[in-house]
């Protein structure tokens, strides 16, 4: 077994992972607390960072198959 380095989308894509659920918990705290500006920017957040996510799933995912 080699021991290779993760690839930077590997490395994005755990960034993004980690912000996604940081901002969710942001903006849920924040909906409970009634702070209504930080929860509309956490969530705001959270959805770019699911955007994000998907679109280097879907990338890694059309070139496995080879398109």
């Amino acid at each position: 077994m080699t021991d290779n380095p993760p690839s930077r989308r590997a490395l994005a894509m755990g960034a993004l992972g980690v912000s996604l659920i940081a901002c969710t918990a942001v903006a849920i705290i924040a909906i409970i607390t009634d702070y209504p500006l930080v929860a509309a920017t956490g969530a705001v957040l959270a959805v770019a960072s699911h955007l994000l996510l998907w679109r280097l799933l879907n990338q890694a995912h059309c070139e496995a198959e080879g398109g």
